[in-house]
Formats: C-alpha cells, sequence, structure tokens
C-alpha cells in the first residue's frame, strides 16, 4: 500500500488527470488485502542487528505475526496486553511469534521493545519491516495488525487495529489455543 501511494503521488504530479483515473483502478484491484483461509505469501523481515530472515510459517506450528510501530499508541497497548496475555506459551514448541516493527529506526524500536516488554524470551522475536515490504506484500492498511497461523500455513484470523475494551487480546489468545487443539 504504501509503494502504491508512492507512486500515484509521484505520477500524478506528471498527469494529473490520466493518472488518478488510472491510479483508481490500481488501488481497487490491489487494495485487497490477505484475507481468512489464504496461505500466507513467503515474507522477508529483517533481525533488528541486521540481515534478512524469512517468517517461516506452515510448518507444523502455529503462528503469530504482529505488525506495530512505536509511533502508534494502539501498538504499544496491545503488546502490552499480548505480553501478558501469551505467557502460557513462552516455552511452548508448537507457537511461533514474530513482532515486527514498522519504525525506520531498528535502534528506537528494539529499545523500545526491550524496555516495555520484560518477558525475555519475546526479545528474539522482534524484527523489522522499515520498507513495509512484508506489510505492502499482504496489503495492510491498518496497525496494529495481528495475525493467527495455522501449522499448515492458513490464515486462520486477522485483527486489524486494536481496542482494549472489547477483550482482543483475549480472542487472540482463544483462536491460539483452537489451533493448537
Amino acid at each position: 500500500m504504501h509503494q502504491i501511494f508512492s507512486n500515484l503521488l509521484r505520477s500524478s504530479f506528471i498527469f494529473a488527470g490520466p493518472i488518478i483515473f488510472t491510479g483508481v483502478l490500481i488501488f481497487s484491484q490491489q487494495a485487497q488485502s490477505v484475507a481468512i483461509g489464504d496461505v500466507i505469501p513467503q515474507l522477508q523481515v529483517s533481525k533488528v542487528a541486521g540481515g534478512n530472515m524469512p517468517i517461516a510459517t506452515g510448518s507444523g506450528a502455529a503462528t503469530v505475526i504482529n505488525f506495530w510501530a512505536t509511533w502508534c499508541e494502539a501498538c504499544k497497548t496491545e503488546l502490552h496486553e499480548m505480553e501478558t496475555a501469551f505467557k502460557p506459551f513462552v516455552d511452548a514448541k508448537d507457537v511461533k511469534f514474530y513482532f515486527v516493527s514498522l519504525d525506520k529506526d531498528p535502534a528506537k524500536a528494539q529499545k523500545w521493545f526491550t524496555t516495555e516488554i520484560k518477558e525475555k524470551m519475546f526479545h528474539a522475536s522482534l524484527f523489522m519491516d522499515s520498507e513495509f515490504k512484508a506489510a505492502d506484500q499482504l496489503k495492510l492498511e491498518d496497525f496494529p495488525t495481528t495475525l493467527l497461523i495455522d501449522k499448515a500455513g492458513k490464515i486462520v484470523k486477522i485483527w486489524r487495529g486494536f481496542k482494549p475494551n472489547q477483550k482482543q487480546t483475549e480472542a487472540i489468545v482463544a483462536d491460539l489455543r483452537a489451533v493448537l487443539k
């Protein structure tokens, strides 16, 4: 999505009329984000220390992927709730967590995450998507976004945005437990 808007904005300065019309058509065709039942595509994220890493799904473990950023207050609130909610799964061998920061500055994301999220197990699950490549590949528009992927690599649930009063974190945990049965 980030790339679509960037290209559209740059192009619209040159050919305002046709590009805006074309841009609307492109947007309507490309804006469809991943959906429940889709097989998660191969995603590349960066390690905080540098270097790329694929997000491994469909390898016999359930996977939770959370896209967040330090500039997103709802993201930070959700991460605090997730830390508490996911404690029972810290030692689980059949669950993988990926907390993917969209921050441009990996050091800032790492500092916030390791200072605020006390459960050390989750620190190894911090990754970066500073250029929005994975987020764009999934066509994500809302942050935070959390995906629950089953052991076969299919998306079981998607939570867009975060509303703490709606017991969203409890729903994620309940759905995770169902996937693990």
